[in-house]
């Protein structure tokens, strides 16, 4: 069972909550699927619906976080009204597994919340500025529940030290996202390793290097 942290307002009923605060349960429930429960807050999960990487009536689907252009992003994509979106972060350092995030609106009607996996917490409510740690994966549930176009959310997340292509693939091979998508589709899951070359290269650049040619 994992435990949600509230940050603005004490917990009321499903039934008696408006509109924007059902639309907000509805956002963290699609994460959640039916593979997650939050002590004291059914309505933020699902009883059968499973949204995690599975294969439906023969029908691989990625889930919410298949594509890399979410996975440690600094600048969220403008969200429509009443819309949502869904970030993925983590750290590769494995010997830590600690990273952040600092989540700054651009528009007074964006909201987001945020799931600390290591640790089993959720975060309902951000408060932009803050900075939120997590252990190993963090997701970030991005809403704008209301009638205003938002804006382009930005984050800053920590970025760990530099690893090797053997670590990161070592890591890779541990994400439940990743190995999901293995088991269902029966095959391997491309991760990519050339940010660790780009470095290198800039480190030997700045050190006055220059290829041969």
């Amino acid at each position: 069972m994992y435990q949600s942290k509230e940050s603005v307002v004490p917990f009321r009923f499903c039934l008696n909550k408006d509109f924007t605060g059902t639309f907000r349960d509805w956002a963290v429930a699609n994460f959640s699927g039916n593979t997650i429960s939050w002590s004291g807050y059914p309505e933020r999960s699902y009883s059968s619906i499973d949204t995690w990487p599975a294969t439906y009536n023969g029908v691989n689907l990625p889930g919410l976080f298949g594509s890399s252009i979410k996975w440690n992003v600094s600048t969220l994509q403008t969200l429509d009204k009443w819309s949502v979106d869904y970030y993925y972060f983590y750290t590769i350092l494995s010997s830590i597994g600690l990273g952040s995030v600092k989540w700054s609106p651009a528009s007074s009607s964006d909201k987001a919340a945020f799931v600390d996996w290591g640790n089993g917490t959720l975060y309902y409510s951000l408060t932009g500025g803050t900075s939120y740690s997590y252990y190993t994966y963090g997701y970030l549930i991005a809403q704008n529940p209301s009638e205003i176009s938002g804006g382009g959310d930005s984050i800053i997340y920590s970025k760990p030290a530099l690893n090797t292509p053997k670590e990161i693939l070592n890591e890779a091979n541990k994400n439940p996202i990743i190995k999901k998508l293995a088991e269902e589709t029966g095959e391997p899951q491309p991760v990519c390793i050339h940010s660790y070359f780009t470095e290198k290269e800039k480190e030997l650049r700045a050190k006055g290097a220059k290829p041969p040619f």
